[in-house]
């Protein structure tokens, strides 16, 4: 089981038994054959056992459905041709659009979006891949840094680097180099709707270099960090044109109490990891909020200190 996996799973089980919650709604959920240990208490499972019978299950299921909510990496446009192919089958998306995802799945443009809106950010530059699958890192570039895939998820494939080099990265995906920002790595869920912003409260994030595998996180303390994250998190998704659903937002505050050496790293087009942590500051149902959003009601939504860490794994 890779962190990916393990990460889908626990925010499947969580969201499920939220929706299961609702006493008006039938939950379905998609399952890999080979997770037949995944119970979801009050879902009805579609077991597939190939990737064209997860196309039929996928198009009679979303057809037949009153909401969807995709869970699903953004790399080599998975989660982007989910979200397109359940909006032609005529779904209603709780999660983010095919619109939010084309631009939060390319690290590159979401940059463009940053610079255009003042959202802080780390110095980047897109990489040459050479026929050998390698990338030549600019000595000119301030270091160390962090060599990343475009359109990566969760952590993966990233590499810390101190000096320029040549380094490995083999085909299939752009990649770019990325200034590192020493600070606390952290992360703020959103739900939106129209002009509505909710934020949920922020998270620290348990993961580092070398390996930045994710290992979890829990609930960000101290007034002026939430107070910083929220912020970042406010001017990120208002810089986001029409967003809607619940999504994520990653970011690293500074050494400066200031919060002027604060920077957001990339949007995540989905439900987080954390999701599994916030749902336990709230006596109110995330996924209910997230219906209402999607019928442009209010999001009255009320948090509470206490609980909320979460390991992966």
């Amino acid at each position: 089981l890779n962190a990916l996996q393990a990460e889908g799973g626990m925010m499947l089980a969580a969201v499920a038994a939220d929706f299961a919650r609702i006493p008006q709604f039938d939950v379905v959920a998609l399952r890999d054959h080979r997770f037949d240990d995944l119970a979801l208490p009050g879902v009805r499972m579609v077991d597939v056992t190939s990737s064209a019978e997860f196309r039929l299950a996928f198009r009679s299921e979303v057809a037949a459905s009153d909401a969807v909510l995709l869970i699903a990496p953004e790399s080599e446009n998975v989660l982007l041709n989910l979200a397109k192919r359940a909006t032609e089958l005529g779904g209603r998306l709780l999660s983010p659009s095919s619109d939010l995802i084309c631009v939060a799945s390319d690290k590159l443009l979401t940059r463009q979006v940053f610079a255009r809106h003042g959202i802080p950010h780390p110095d980047a530059v897109e990489l040459t891949v050479e026929s050998d699958g390698t990338v030549c890192l600019p000595r000119s570039f301030t270091y160390p840094a962090v060599v990343k895939p475009a359109d990566g998820a969760g952590g993966e494939r990233i590499r810390y680097v101190k000096q320029g080099g040549t380094v490995s990265v083999g085909h299939g995906t752009r990649w770019l180099l990325e200034a590192w920002q020493p600070g606390i790595a952290a992360s703020i869920g959103v739900l939106a709707s129209g002009s509505q912003v909710q934020p949920v409260p922020p998270f620290r994030q348990d993961i580092a270099p070398p390996d930045f595998i994710y290992r979890g996180g829990s609930p960000l303390e101290g007034p002026q960090l939430i107070a910083r994250a929220r912020d970042l998190g406010m001017r990120t998704a208002e810089a986001l044109d029409a967003a809607s659903g619940y999504f994520g937002i990653d970011f690293v505050l500074g050494e400066d109490p200031s919060g002027h050496d604060d920077v957001v790293l990339e949007i995540n087009p989905r439900l987080t990891s954390s999701y599994v942590g916030v749902r336990e500051l709230t006596d109110d149902n995330l996924a209910e909020a997230m219906w209402q959003a999607a019928n442009g009601e209010s999001l009255p939504l009320t948090f509470h200190r206490g609980g909320g860490r979460f390991t992966v794994g």
